[in-house]
């Protein structure tokens, strides 16, 4: 039995919120799959739900996510 899904992600993981991200994801033509930073730079940290402040920087493991504000204990980071 297949699970409803809209751009290859089921429903029940796609929040409605992210209807925007995944719409723009779908149409792109030429997306550098391996810029990890530069693709996250293509939506606004509040586009992708995040509720404090954040910023992606290169790593030698690769792109990480840094809090770029101090978060108090239980802060809700993201939503979706």
């Amino acid at each position: 039995q297949r699970l409803p899904s809209r751009h290859g992600i089921p429903l029940s993981m796609a929040a409605p919120a992210s209807d925007g991200i995944l719409d723009t994801i779908a149409t792109m033509s030429s997306v550098d799959w391996d810029d990890r930073i530069g693709l996250q730079a293509k939506w606004t940290n509040a586009e992708k739900g995040w509720k404090v402040n954040v910023e992606w920087k290169q790593t030698p493991f690769g792109a990480g996510l840094f809090a770029a504000e101090d978060i108090e204990p239980e802060t809700v980071l993201r939503v979706g």
